[in-house]
């Protein structure tokens, strides 16, 4: 009997592709986007392959913790088990951006997002028989740091600094979930899947221009994502797992208990924006 996997980002590249390959084992697999034709667009090539039933499309908005939470409403109306919950979205941001709920937007991608969609479909993925949250992420190759004087970058702002800021929230809510008491169940593994030719979506049109050229250098999704696709039949036995292009991490190297508590409670106040328990 397939499992049934979750795809946040999963209407187009890395997302999309783990969410084919998942259709392809007789998974049942929910995506969630911000564009209902991408929506449309998978379930058509799900249908393609003789998968339409075990496909669905939740549309939502990721950026805020009140849009993340109406998603998770949408996925427990639909799931009562979760096997794999995959957090793919992500969007660089070019220029400094808040949210209505004041939060900097790659923080908001990155780690609000996140840890909102883990916390509320914690009860699906207990369910499961051997859950996992994997979270595509820069893990080992990025080394961001966390800018507690100014959390939200109103000082100034780069997208490189914003990025792995982000990049290493990332990390600490995967440190916080695998050291949270009590225990979760779901195992949480960090994945950095390398240099991959995806979709450029949410940048303005020169920037896309520009990510197109890059992508000619760049490997292609089917080569990017079987790291991923091993987690999610063979979750790993440890409560934290990092890989960095198919080779391990040592979680010692990031994993910061202290900095992760720390974060959970300095951004306690914005999860709970909209939540719907």
């Amino acid at each position: 009997m397939g499992r049934t996997t979750v795809v946040a980002g999963g209407t187009a590249g890395l997302g999309l592709g783990i969410a084919l390959a998942r259709l392809e084992a007789g998974d049942a697999v929910t995506v969630v986007g911000r564009d209902a034709g991408r929506g449309a667009a998978f379930l058509e090539r799900a249908a393609g392959v003789g998968a339409r039933g075990r496909a669905s499309f939740v549309a939502g908005d990721l950026t805020t913790a009140a849009g993340a939470w109406a998603v998770v409403e949408r996925v427990r109306q639909r799931h009562e088990v979760v096997d794999a919950l995959v957090l793919t979205a992500y969007a660089p941001q070019l220029r400094r951006r808040v949210t209505v709920e004041g939060v900097e937007a790659s923080l908001a991608l990155y780690y609000l997002a996140r840890r909102v969609l883990g916390e509320g479909l914690g009860p699906q993925l207990d369910r499961a028989a051997r859950p996992v949250i994997v979270s595509l992420n820069g893990v080992g190759v990025v080394h961001g740091r966390i800018r507690w004087d100014d959390l939200m970058l109103e000082g100034g702002y780069g997208v490189v600094e914003a990025t792995a800021q982000g990049g290493r929230a990332a990390e600490l809510l995967a440190v916080a979930h695998a050291h949270a008491t009590p225990s979760r169940r779901a195992r949480y593994v960090l994945v950095h899947p390398g240099f991959t030719r995806t979709a450029a979506t949410g940048l303005p049109w020169p920037a896309r221009a520009l990510s197109r050229v890059a992508a000619l250098a760049a490997q292609p999704v089917a080569r990017a994502i079987p790291p991923v696709l091993r987690v999610i039949e063979d979750p790993p036995v440890a409560p934290l797992t990092a890989i960095d292009r198919g080779r391990p991490v040592d979680v010692a190297s990031f994993a910061d208990v202290a900095e992760a508590a720390r974060l959970e409670e300095a951004m306690a106040p914005f999860v709970g924006a909209g939540a719907a328990r």
